[in-house]
């Protein structure tokens, strides 16, 4: 019962930041993912309850889909319950702070943006827009898994 619970309610972490490349996803003491620069590409550094594994997407064979039967035809839900659902889970994030430097490489739009970006500004969320061809994102959003769930519940 006590490991239902704390899985319900630890929080669960995002972080991105493009100016360092640090990307990561962390459950506490349970997952804790990063991307971290590879060979090709990147790749994932994963550890599950204390135990570290690297994944390649790259290099991960693909195994063969099953096939269906041409006679039977899968309901799929419609767009609007899709975004429906979306819109719920996505009211369950909870932004820590959002910092966001951004040039478009368009002096009009970038110029019109300045106004825009200052009335949203806030103490966790700071945008701006420059003329100096840099962009670059900082995010740190947090949620729980129950409130994922009950989300979604909640949705349908």
């Amino acid at each position: 019962m006590f490991i239902l619970l704390w899985i319900l309610l630890v929080p669960i972490s995002l972080y991105i930041n493009t100016e360092t490349g640090r990307y990561t996803l962390s459950f506490p003491g349970i997952v804790h993912a990063r991307v971290v620069p590879s060979d090709p590409l990147f790749a994932f550094r994963i550890r599950v309850l204390f135990i570290p594994f690297n994944i390649d997407p790259l290099n991960f064979n693909s195994r063969k889909k099953n096939q269906e039967k041409p006679g039977k035809r899968k309901k799929h839900p419609s767009m609007l319950k899709k975004m429906k659902t979306g819109k719920a889970l996505m009211r369950s994030f909870r932004i820590r702070k959002l910092r966001l430097n951004l040039d478009t490489e368009d002096f009009m739009l970038n110029t019109a943006l300045v106004p825009a970006f200052a009335a949203i500004s806030r103490e966790n969320i700071q945008l701006s827009a420059n003329y100096h061809g840099e962009a670059s994102l900082e995010l740190a959003v947090r949620t729980r898994a129950g409130l994922l769930i009950w989300n979604y519940i909640r949705s349908i």
